[in-house]
């Protein structure tokens, strides 16, 4: 009887972690802080290029862990960071006369 009792938390533990894989979410935030890089974020965004970086490894160990929601809130985390990396490297690059 007492092991029963211990079943529920466990499923309940357990559903939390389980839905859908985010895929896209994984490729978006992968594309963007590549995209990111190339727009220069490395010389004109290290900051918030780092940020994505790290969220994005998060995500990742969160997705290898099968915990896809905390996954995909990383992801989209990542793939934030890194949009405004690429805006701000894009933003610099054009301040100093540079081609984007």
């Amino acid at each position: 009887m007492k092991l029963r009792n211990l079943t529920g938390p466990f499923f309940l533990i357990l559903a939390s972690c389980v839905g859908p894989a985010p895929v896209s979410e994984y490729n978006f935030s992968n594309i963007a802080i590549e995209e990111a890089k190339s727009a220069g974020a490395l010389t004109y965004s290290p900051g918030l290029l780092n940020k994505a970086e790290d969220a994005y490894k998060q995500a990742k160990d969160y997705y290898n862990e099968k915990n896809y929601s905390q996954a995909a809130k990383f992801f989209n985390k990542a793939q934030k960071y890194a949009e405004k990396a690429e805006l701000r490297a894009k933003v610099k690059k054009f301040d100093k006369g540079e081609s984007l």
